[in-house]
């Protein structure tokens, strides 16, 4: 808790929705009743959950790439990359390069990983 008291909002706010699985992904938002299936829409037969954007979305890819060329082994466990200050640097850097978010959090790429 105290490594995130330092964060900016935005960056608050995301890491918080990723440990917590309420980042709004179609899981969460289907769950909540904002959308009418849970699915991935480039996996359809998946549903689109904090783990499959982290670790095997196929549309995400090059984003993958460099999250584990930077963190190697340590970019495949989910306690790493949410709790460790240099594993939350990079999935940081992972959801902007995606923009998966960008129309929920802005452009927030400086404010995503300064300060960490």
């Amino acid at each position: 808790m105290k490594l995130i008291q330092s964060f900016p909002r935005r960056k608050t706010a995301v890491l918080t929705q990723l440990r917590t699985r309420r980042l709004p992904l179609n899981q969460h938002l289907h769950r909540i009743g904002k959308r009418d299936d849970p699915h991935c829409e480039h996996c359809p037969d998946l549903d689109e959950t904090v783990r499959h954007y982290l670790f095997s979305c196929p549309r995400w890819g090059r984003a993958r790439q460099a999250l584990m060329f930077s963190l190697g082994r340590d970019a495949f466990t989910e306690s790493h990359l949410l709790n460790d200050p240099n594993g939350i640097k990079e999935v940081m850097k992972f959801v902007d390069q995606t923009g998966r978010f960008r129309s929920t959090f802005g452009s927030v790429r400086r404010t995503l990983y300064s300060g960490t």
